[in-house]
């Protein structure tokens, strides 16, 4: 599936995150986006998407117990 040219893409309000990783973890990363044909970024919140739905009740209970803007 070919990569939507920047100019098209939806316009979306963004957090900066920085990760730590080692070099290794790094280098498959982004050979892992390249075949993917998308860019690091865009690999990365679909792995972090796919946590947080895996762990979907960890962070209701989260909710539940501190209300939902305290962090």
């Amino acid at each position: 599936m070919p990569r939507t040219p920047a100019t098209n893409r939806e316009k979306l309000k963004t957090e900066r995150m920085s990760v730590v990783t080692t070099p290794a973890i790094k280098s498959k990363i982004e050979k892992i986006a390249f075949m993917q044909q998308k860019t690091i970024n865009e690999l990365m919140n679909d792995i972090l998407k796919a946590y947080i739905q895996k762990h979907g009740t960890d962070l209701q209970r989260y909710i539940e117990t501190f209300g939902e803007k305290t962090l």
